[in-house]
């Protein structure tokens, strides 16, 4: 009889050993399915691969959109420059047209 009990007792030892075994198992796969869920939310190296591409393609976008206007700006510059002489070269015309049509009034006319 006391074998038994001698038996009994271990069994009963290592079935607290199991329970708080499974315990820990438990709690390990309640762990591991919290890294799951982080991972399935974590960025990888192709989703950052992707994400860099489109960056610098908008970059590249923004980039021919500023070289773009500042070509139009420097035409735009050199036209107006243009401008801007042809505008005087006719402003000193018409003030000689003024001055001989001054002068052509004061002066007596012969018929």
């Amino acid at each position: 009889m006391q074998q038994e009990d001698l038996l009994f007792e271990k069994l009963g030892d290592h079935e607290e050993r199991l329970v708080r075994i499974e315990d820990k198992l438990d709690n390990h796969e309640i762990r591991l399915i919290r890294i799951e869920d982080k991972l399935d939310h974590t960025a990888t190296k192709e989703d950052l691969h992707a994400l860099e591409n489109r960056l610098l393609t908008r970059d590249d976008k923004q980039i021919a959109l500023l070289t773009t206007i500042r070509d139009e700006q420097a035409a735009t510059n050199h036209a107006l420059f243009r401008h801007e002489n042809k505008l005087e070269e006719h402003d000193g015309a018409i003030k000689q047209l003024q001055t001989d049509f001054a002068d052509f009034q004061t002066k007596p006319q012969a018929i």
